[in-house]
């Protein structure tokens, strides 16, 4: 049985609730974005000066609107949003893999949408619905990512990458030139002391400052760069996330996405017993996996709009 808790699935990362992560995130990148040309862009000079306003400004922008984008697209299965009977948009049980086996079946249908999914479709416990070629769920944006959004979400990476990398090197050259020749540094600038946000402030302070943005920075960087990584090995294998940590790795040439005859194609796919996506694991109840339901029909059709009860639910 699954546990009559009924829970509405999340549309986009902008749905409720908001994750901590999302809301970190946007922190940090207001953060940099604030230091970056409030503190460190006036130490500069010339051209250089120029060339990293306008290549920051880009990068910024770029990293805004990307994480949008990752954030607002809906990543899952076409066919529980076109399916009538699905349970897509409405609120249904918390499943529990630990106490109640898989969600999918076998023949890939899912138990909680009420509807037959693609063969890489997996049921998120984070957003309640089944996602399009799953590839993981991102706290950060506040949504899964799956074939829909996985694009952008690398794209992401990478100009996240590059923004980091343009601060971090920025810090780094005021950083040499002021334990280099700070008299001449500043003479070049034709300032007569360091500015913070506008205001002279002592030497000390700013280089307590820049050393601390340059470090924070640094570790930011590393932390996307690995993950940027990971990704660019992954779509050269063409897996997901989930195959490279879920599946032995023997069996993840066989579900690469860049192989035409994928196993995740095929009707005699991967056993689904071993393949359901992330659950939730907060319930208690016990389930005994269901099997494959006949055509969906009004008449076992479970229509939660109408508060009639679902043939799934233990009442």
């Amino acid at each position: 049985m699954i546990l009559n808790i009924k829970v509405v699935d999340r549309h986009n990362g902008f749905s409720p609730p908001t994750n901590i992560f999302q809301i970190l995130a946007i922190l940090v990148l207001l953060l940099f974005t604030l230091f970056h040309f409030g503190i460190f862009v006036l130490h500069l000079a010339g051209f250089f000066k120029y060339f990293i306003i306008i290549i920051s400004t880009l990068l910024c922008v770029g990293t805004f609107v990307l994480k949008c984008v990752c954030t607002y697209i809906d990543p899952a299965d076409p066919e529980i949003i076109s399916n009538p009977f699905s349970t897509y948009g409405h609120a249904k049980p918390i499943f529990n893999r630990a106490k109640q086996g898989h969600v999918i079946t076998d023949d890939s249908f899912c138990q909680l949408c009420s509807t037959t999914v693609h063969r890489s479709s997996r049921h998120c416990s984070h957003c309640n619905k089944c996602i399009l070629r799953f590839d993981h769920h991102c706290d950060y944006i506040n949504n899964c990512v799956g074939k829909l959004n996985y694009r952008y979400y690398v794209a992401l990476l990478v100009i996240s990458l590059c923004y980091c990398l343009c601060i971090i090197t920025t810090i780094l050259f005021i950083l040499v030139c002021i334990h280099k020749d700070y008299d001449g540094f500043l003479m070049e600038l034709d300032l007569p002391r360091v500015r913070i946000f506008g205001f002279h402030a002592s030497q000390t302070l700013f280089l307590v400052i820049a050393w601390l943005s340059f470090l924070f920075g640094l570790i930011v960087t590393i932390l996307i760069a690995n993950l940027t990584r990971l990704h660019i090995y992954l779509i050269y294998n063409g897996w997901t996330t989930w195959d490279y940590y879920c599946r032995p790795r023997s069996d993840r040439h066989t579900h690469s996405y860049w192989n035409k005859t994928t196993t995740d194609s095929l009707p005699e796919a991967d056993n689904r017993e071993a393949s359901s996506g992330e659950v939730n694991t907060e319930s208690g109840a016990t389930f005994t996996t269901l099997p494959r339901q006949p055509p969906r029909s009004k008449t076992l059709n479970c229509n939660l709009n109408r508060n009639k009860t679902s043939p799934h639910v233990n009442t």
